[in-house]
């Protein structure tokens, strides 16, 4: 499991409403919004055969306890089988996203899903700022 901790939205929720149910529900909307960005970029770079492995990619409701929110993306476990028809287990994620020595078709990579969240972590914070901001506006 990769694990991104955002600093910054904490004084952002007190700020914009004093830690109030909407803010964090806001806040737990735009982390959902933005992981499903990375979701979409990992699946253009994720290893792909028959496109089982891409499509077990998914990101998880948020998770809200307190005022502290997690979403967690994901790949592997159950997938729709696109060549065989029904539900199939996608039980080689993490070794397909670990293994640096395995060959992949051009554009595919390991670290599929890590180097997106990495990539996302550096502007996060404000992205999910601008957000909360514009859900709590009533922009979005």
């Amino acid at each position: 499991m990769i694990s991104v901790k955002v600093d910054g939205l904490d004084r952002l929720m007190r700020a914009l409403l004093k830690g109030s149910e909407a803010a964090v529900q806001a806040t737990s909307r735009a982390l959902y919004e933005e992981a499903n960005i990375i979701l979409g970029k990992a699946v253009r770079i994720v290893p792909f055969e028959h496109g089982t492995l891409a499509g077990s990619g998914m990101v998880h409701m948020p998770n809200v306890q307190g005022r502290d929110v997690s979403v967690e993306i994901s790949f592997g476990g159950p997938a729709m089988d696109k060549e065989h028809g029904g539900v199939t287990y996608v039980g080689y994620a993490f070794i397909q996203h670990e293994n640096m020595s395995f060959k992949h078709a051009p554009k595919r990579q390991a670290k599929y899903l890590s180097d997106p969240v990495l990539e996302a972590e550096k502007h996060l914070g404000d992205k999910i700022a601008k957000r909360v901001h514009a859900i709590i506006s009533g922009v979005v």
